[in-house]
């Protein structure tokens, strides 16, 4: 069977911050500093930081990766890159709004403000705090490896999706809220899952299409283009 992917078109234009209207190239002067938060092994993170090396994907600057985990392997590929890194541990027993505080400090470090700034989260899994989502309206972007995204939000949603048997299968990414997957959608990817794929062969179809769309999102909000759904 042939494998089918689709892809959602973008329906509603979001005006970021000044509210300027589409463009194709972003100047210099308005450049976007980028932080990637990681806890794993980043390769959703490389996609990104690839796309912008490789592509043309103007008014980028790639200025920190972040992670809560030490042996992230991620911290060693952004640092390949060219790309600085920074560990800040999560305590079990520290609360979100102070964990949240350090991450701000640190984002301030770089230059990733609120006024300048893109967090991506890629595969973050601390669930940041009202504070840290607030003073970042609409500049941190997450990708969930599901789709629609409201079935299966939190941990582990490949397996839960795959063991459910779902024959459609996709990633997503939104803004992110207060919530656990809870933002407002601007693309999502989906795939068949044929009666022989096995929960590795999904996983491997499930990257693919993240690494595809996250990358074009960062590429859109730098061009003031992205789009809610």
């Amino acid at each position: 069977m042939t494998h089918v992917i689709k892809c959602t078109a973008l329906i509603a234009l979001l005006l970021i911050s000044t509210g300027i209207a589409a463009m194709e190239t972003v100047p210099a002067s308005e450049s976007v500093n980028l932080a990637i938060l990681i806890s794993g092994t980043g390769s959703n993170m490389a996609a990104i930081l690839d796309a912008i090396k490789t592509k043309p994907i103007n008014g980028i600057n790639p200025c920190v990766v972040i992670s809560n985990r030490k042996t992230a392997l991620g911290l060693e590929k952004a640092q390949e890159r060219g790309v600085p890194t920074e560990y800040i541990p999560k305590m079990k027993e520290e609360a979100r709004d102070v964990y949240c505080e350090k991450l701000i400090k640190c984002l301030k470090k770089y230059n990733v403000t609120s006024k300048n700034g893109l967090i991506c989260l890629a595969g973050f899994m601390v669930l940041l705090d009202k504070n840290i989502v607030q003073k970042y309206k609409n500049r941190i972007l997450n990708i969930h490896p599901a789709h629609p995204i409201e079935n299966y939000p939190g941990a582990n949603a490949i397996e839960r999706a795959f063991s459910a048997g779902e024959k459609e299968m996709g990633a997503t990414v939104h803004f992110v809220d207060e919530g656990m997957d809870t933002g407002k959608v601007v693309m999502h990817k989906s795939f068949n899952v044929e009666f022989t794929d096995s929960l590795e062969d999904v996983e491997l179809k499930m990257h693919k299409v993240e690494h595809e769309i996250f990358p074009e999102c960062v590429k859109l909000f730098a061009q003031k283009r992205l789009c809610i759904q």
